[in-house]
């Protein structure tokens, strides 16, 4: 055997997938509907790829292919619609939650980028609450911590708010699990140094941000490890494309990002109106 197709062989792949809620009615783009989920996670894994935790993805070493199904912010819909269907699946899943004490916030999930849907669709916000929670992770189910209020931690600037909303947020889910809390989501996927930096002092072993021309890089770093953001204009044949560019790492999406760009800045030009994907 040539020592191309050994080190071929022995390679380690992560694929981490990051969902929010799983809705057949609501329209936000975080949203995912449960026939979508079920054929993305099945075509992932007729790929090979196995499914874990994200804090096993990201910090083990054995060979072979290994996909992480994140869903932050602990939406019910996450216990009612996707875990009925990871069940089917035999998978398993890590679920970020933010964990504010306050009980209005419990019940419902509020912070100004998701506000607007309040009037229409309130019932989408709903919050898993601590014994569906604790469910899941008697399941195997793991639950990482989200801050306590979600804001833009790049944004903060403090260093007390940042401990207070990163070691805080790990404190609180340890208290309500009785176990430690290893894994942590960087609300809007956004990070920084100072950031990064309170996540270790707090303990974590592995961090969440989200995949970019710039953290893709950040893919042997497990406390700023790139997600594959999953969305409701994700069509199967999309979602494997985009999983195929994100397994082969850095050089294979930067360069799809790129050309994301370019085409951007030129509609752009031409006056058209440009969506992110």
């Amino acid at each position: 055997m040539s020592g191309a197709s050994h080190n071929h062989r022995r390679e380690r792949q992560v694929l981490v997938l990051c969902y929010h809620a799983v809705s057949e009615d609501w329209p936000a783009a975080m949203a995912v509907r449960p026939e979508s989920l079920r054929a993305q996670l099945k075509r992932f894994r007729r790929q090979g790829f196995a499914s874990t935790t994200f804090t096993e993805a990201v910090t083990g070493t054995a060979p072979g292919r290994f996909m992480a199904i994140t869903f932050d912010d602990a939406y019910r819909s996450v216990v009612e619609l996707a875990k009925p269907i990871l069940d089917e699946l035999e998978m398993t899943a890590t679920v970020f939650v933010p964990t504010s004490k306050s009980a209005a916030f419990q019940e419902a999930r509020s912070w100004p980028e998701i506000d607007h849907w309040k009037e229409r669709f309130a019932n989408e916000l709903s919050s898993a609450s601590w014994d569906e929670l604790r469910s899941l992770h008697r399941f195997g189910w793991e639950l990482g911590a989200h801050t306590r209020t979600h804001p833009k931690l790049t944004l903060v600037g403090d260093r007390g708010r940042l401990d207070d909303e990163i070691a805080g947020s790990k404190a609180d889910v340890e208290e309500q699990i009785d176990a430690e809390c290893t894994s942590f989501a960087y609300p809007f996927g956004l990070v920084d140094d100072e950031a990064e930096a309170a996540v270790a002092r707090a303990g974590y072993r592995a961090a969440a941000a989200l995949s970019d021309e710039t953290s893709m890089a950040m893919a042997t770093n497990p406390l700023r490890w790139p997600r594959l953001g999953v969305y409701r204009s994700d069509s199967p044949s999309r979602m494997m494309v985009k999983g195929w560019l994100y397994a082969r790492g850095a050089g294979s999406w930067n360069a799809l990002q790129r050309v994301r760009t370019r085409r951007g800045a030129g509609a752009t030009a031409r006056g058209q109106n440009v969506t992110a994907g």
